[in-house]
Protein backbone atom coordinates (compact mmCIF):
# COMPACT_ATOMS: atom_id res chain seq x y z
CA UNK A 1 0.00 0.00 0.00
CA UNK A 2 1.69 3.08 -1.31
CA UNK A 3 1.89 6.11 0.61
CA UNK A 4 -1.28 8.57 -0.65
CA UNK A 5 -3.65 5.26 0.19
CA UNK A 6 -2.83 5.47 3.26
CA UNK A 7 -2.92 9.09 4.03
CA UNK A 8 -6.47 9.02 2.05
CA UNK A 9 -7.32 6.03 4.81
CA UNK A 10 -6.10 7.98 7.75
CA UNK A 11 -8.39 10.71 6.73
CA UNK A 12 -11.41 8.43 6.72
CA UNK A 13 -10.55 7.11 9.59
CA UNK A 14 -10.63 10.59 11.05
CA UNK A 15 -13.90 11.51 9.16
CA UNK A 16 -15.69 8.51 10.58
CA UNK A 17 -14.77 9.43 14.80
CA UNK A 18 -16.55 12.50 14.74
CA UNK A 19 -20.20 12.85 15.76
CA UNK A 20 -22.25 11.12 13.47
CA UNK A 21 -25.89 13.13 12.71
CA UNK A 22 -28.32 12.13 15.49
CA UNK A 23 -31.40 12.17 13.15
CA UNK A 24 -30.02 11.67 9.52
CA UNK A 25 -30.75 13.38 6.92
CA UNK A 26 -33.06 12.15 3.75
CA UNK A 27 -30.20 11.29 1.94
CA UNK A 28 -28.40 9.20 4.76
CA UNK A 29 -30.92 7.20 6.17
CA UNK A 30 -30.93 3.20 5.63
CA UNK A 31 -32.03 2.56 2.36
CA UNK A 32 -32.00 5.12 0.25
CA UNK A 33 -31.42 5.03 -3.01
CA UNK A 34 -28.88 6.92 -5.47
CA UNK A 35 -28.71 7.02 -9.07
CA UNK A 36 -25.80 9.09 -10.71
CA UNK A 37 -25.17 10.41 -14.38
CA UNK A 38 -21.27 11.55 -15.14
CA UNK A 39 -19.22 12.51 -17.67
CA UNK A 40 -14.89 13.69 -17.92
CA UNK A 41 -11.41 12.64 -18.87
CA UNK A 42 -8.88 9.79 -18.56
CA UNK A 43 -5.41 9.86 -18.75
CA UNK A 44 -3.12 6.40 -18.78
CA UNK A 45 -2.43 3.74 -21.56
CA UNK A 46 -0.79 6.08 -23.91
CA UNK A 47 -3.64 8.67 -24.64
CA UNK A 48 -6.04 11.01 -22.55
CA UNK A 49 -9.36 10.68 -23.66
CA UNK A 50 -12.86 10.64 -22.11
CA UNK A 51 -15.22 8.89 -20.24
CA UNK A 52 -18.74 8.88 -19.58
CA UNK A 53 -21.55 6.29 -17.18
CA UNK A 54 -23.61 5.71 -14.64
CA UNK A 55 -24.46 4.10 -11.34
CA UNK A 56 -26.54 3.04 -9.19
CA UNK A 57 -26.31 2.85 -5.50
CA UNK A 58 -28.30 1.80 -1.71
CA UNK A 59 -27.57 3.10 1.73
CA UNK A 60 -26.55 0.46 3.67
CA UNK A 61 -26.14 3.37 6.91
CA UNK A 62 -24.71 6.48 7.27
CA UNK A 63 -21.52 5.92 5.79
CA UNK A 64 -21.53 2.64 3.61
CA UNK A 65 -22.96 2.76 0.11
CA UNK A 66 -22.49 -0.72 -1.72
CA UNK A 67 -22.63 0.60 -6.04
CA UNK A 68 -22.86 -0.97 -9.40
CA UNK A 69 -21.57 1.27 -11.64
CA UNK A 70 -20.06 0.92 -15.65
CA UNK A 71 -17.99 3.27 -17.80
CA UNK A 72 -17.39 3.90 -21.42
CA UNK A 73 -14.06 5.21 -22.27
CA UNK A 74 -13.93 5.98 -26.26
CA UNK A 75 -10.39 6.25 -27.07
CA UNK A 76 -8.78 5.24 -24.07
CA UNK A 77 -5.51 3.49 -25.39
CA UNK A 78 -2.98 3.42 -28.61
CA UNK A 79 -3.47 0.72 -30.43
CA UNK A 80 0.12 0.59 -31.80
CA UNK A 81 1.27 1.19 -28.29
CA UNK A 82 -0.15 -1.53 -26.84
CA UNK A 83 0.89 -4.04 -29.54
CA UNK A 84 4.53 -3.46 -29.18
CA UNK A 85 4.13 -4.10 -25.14
CA UNK A 86 2.60 -7.33 -26.36
CA UNK A 87 5.59 -7.88 -28.75
CA UNK A 88 8.76 -6.51 -26.98
CA UNK A 89 10.96 -8.03 -30.10
CA UNK A 90 9.09 -5.90 -32.98
CA UNK A 91 11.31 -3.85 -34.21
CA UNK A 92 11.60 -0.02 -33.84
CA UNK A 93 12.19 0.65 -37.82
CA UNK A 94 8.52 -0.97 -38.47
CA UNK A 95 5.84 1.71 -38.24
CA UNK A 96 2.62 0.94 -37.18
CA UNK A 97 -0.97 2.38 -38.02
CA UNK A 98 -2.54 3.78 -34.85
CA UNK A 99 -6.01 3.68 -33.96
CA UNK A 100 -7.89 4.77 -30.77
CA UNK A 101 -8.86 1.56 -28.62
CA UNK A 102 -12.03 1.88 -26.87
CA UNK A 103 -12.81 0.41 -23.28
CA UNK A 104 -15.90 -0.55 -21.35
CA UNK A 105 -15.17 -1.08 -17.41
CA UNK A 106 -17.92 -2.76 -15.19
CA UNK A 107 -17.61 -2.63 -11.57
CA UNK A 108 -18.84 -3.21 -8.08
CA UNK A 109 -17.91 -1.57 -5.31
CA UNK A 110 -18.55 0.71 -1.92
CA UNK A 111 -18.54 4.65 -1.36
CA UNK A 112 -16.97 5.04 1.83
CA UNK A 113 -18.91 8.35 3.37
CA UNK A 114 -17.78 11.42 5.30
CA UNK A 115 -21.07 12.54 7.10
CA UNK A 116 -20.53 15.98 9.35
CA UNK A 117 -16.82 15.93 8.53
CA UNK A 118 -17.71 19.79 7.60
CA UNK A 119 -20.63 20.13 10.31
CA UNK A 120 -22.70 20.89 6.87
CA UNK A 121 -24.46 17.53 6.29
CA UNK A 122 -25.22 18.49 2.44
CA UNK A 123 -21.63 18.43 1.63
CA UNK A 124 -19.74 15.29 1.51
CA UNK A 125 -16.67 13.43 1.08
CA UNK A 126 -16.24 10.08 0.37
CA UNK A 127 -13.77 7.41 -0.53
CA UNK A 128 -14.47 4.96 -3.49
CA UNK A 129 -13.24 0.88 -3.60
CA UNK A 130 -14.19 -1.11 -6.65
CA UNK A 131 -13.49 -4.06 -8.41
CA UNK A 132 -14.78 -5.79 -11.70
CA UNK A 133 -14.08 -6.37 -15.68
CA UNK A 134 -12.75 -3.42 -17.68
CA UNK A 135 -12.66 -5.17 -21.73
CA UNK A 136 -11.41 -4.01 -24.46
CA UNK A 137 -12.77 -3.93 -27.80
CA UNK A 138 -11.23 -5.62 -30.90
CA UNK A 139 -8.60 -3.99 -33.54
CA UNK A 140 -7.16 -4.54 -36.71
CA UNK A 141 -4.11 -2.30 -37.74
CA UNK A 142 -1.45 -2.17 -40.32
CA UNK A 143 2.57 -2.28 -39.98
CA UNK A 144 4.82 -1.75 -42.90
CA UNK A 145 8.60 -0.81 -42.44
CA UNK A 146 12.21 -1.99 -43.54
CA UNK A 147 13.96 -4.98 -41.36
CA UNK A 148 17.84 -5.80 -42.17
CA UNK A 149 17.36 -3.67 -45.54
CA UNK A 150 14.38 -5.88 -46.04
CA UNK A 151 11.22 -3.68 -47.10
CA UNK A 152 8.20 -5.25 -45.29
CA UNK A 153 4.97 -5.24 -47.46
CA UNK A 154 1.78 -3.78 -45.14
CA UNK A 155 0.63 -6.60 -43.40
CA UNK A 156 -2.26 -6.34 -40.79
CA UNK A 157 -2.05 -6.71 -37.25
CA UNK A 158 -4.70 -7.07 -34.43
CA UNK A 159 -5.62 -6.21 -31.37
CA UNK A 160 -7.61 -9.43 -29.89
CA UNK A 161 -10.96 -7.82 -27.57
CA UNK A 162 -10.14 -9.22 -23.87
CA UNK A 163 -12.05 -9.12 -19.86
CA UNK A 164 -9.49 -8.73 -17.44
CA UNK A 165 -9.76 -7.95 -13.91
CA UNK A 166 -9.63 -4.24 -12.73
CA UNK A 167 -9.56 -2.78 -8.88
CA UNK A 168 -10.13 1.05 -9.09
CA UNK A 169 -9.50 3.40 -5.84
CA UNK A 170 -10.25 6.98 -5.20
CA UNK A 171 -12.31 9.04 -3.88
CA UNK A 172 -14.51 12.38 -4.11
CA UNK A 173 -17.45 14.81 -2.94
CA UNK A 174 -20.95 15.33 -3.46
CA UNK A 175 -23.93 17.97 -2.51
CA UNK A 176 -26.95 17.14 -2.03
CA UNK A 177 -29.96 19.37 -2.28
CA UNK A 178 -33.45 19.26 -0.72
CA UNK A 179 -34.64 18.45 -4.32
CA UNK A 180 -33.88 14.99 -4.75
CA UNK A 181 -30.71 16.03 -6.58
CA UNK A 182 -26.92 16.55 -6.09
CA UNK A 183 -23.62 17.15 -7.58
CA UNK A 184 -20.68 15.41 -7.37
CA UNK A 185 -16.82 15.25 -8.64
CA UNK A 186 -14.90 12.15 -8.39
CA UNK A 187 -11.39 10.65 -9.00
CA UNK A 188 -10.54 7.30 -9.59
CA UNK A 189 -7.34 5.34 -10.44
CA UNK A 190 -7.97 1.81 -12.01
CA UNK A 191 -5.36 -0.91 -12.12
CA UNK A 192 -5.58 -3.80 -14.72
CA UNK A 193 -4.26 -7.41 -14.46
CA UNK A 194 -3.85 -9.81 -16.48
CA UNK A 195 -3.85 -8.04 -19.98
CA UNK A 196 -1.18 -9.25 -22.39
CA UNK A 197 -1.33 -6.01 -23.80
CA UNK A 198 -0.08 -4.39 -20.82
CA UNK A 199 -1.64 -3.61 -17.47
CA UNK A 200 -0.79 -0.15 -16.52
CA UNK A 201 -2.88 2.17 -14.69
CA UNK A 202 -5.04 5.00 -15.76
CA UNK A 203 -6.67 7.65 -14.03
CA UNK A 204 -10.48 8.76 -14.57
CA UNK A 205 -11.55 12.22 -13.13
CA UNK A 206 -15.31 12.88 -13.35
CA UNK A 207 -18.11 15.32 -12.44
CA UNK A 208 -21.64 14.19 -12.72
CA UNK A 209 -25.24 14.79 -11.04
CA UNK A 210 -27.28 12.44 -9.09
CA UNK A 211 -30.97 11.87 -8.05
CA UNK A 212 -31.79 10.45 -4.50
CA UNK A 213 -35.01 8.55 -3.15
CA UNK A 214 -35.76 6.67 0.37
CA UNK A 215 -37.54 3.65 -0.26
CA UNK A 216 -39.15 4.03 3.26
Amino acid sequence: MNKRRIVLLLALLAALSLPALSQPVAWLSQGTVEGAVFGGFTSGLGQTGGGVGGNIGVAANQYVLPFFEATYFPSLASSARLYRSANPSLSSSLTLTDAKLNFTDFQGGIHLRAPNVFHKPQVMPYLSLGVGVLHNSALTGTLSGTVNNIQIPPTSYTIDGQNNFAASFGGGIRYYTKNKVGFRVEVQGYKPTGSKYGNDPFVKVTFGVFFYANTK
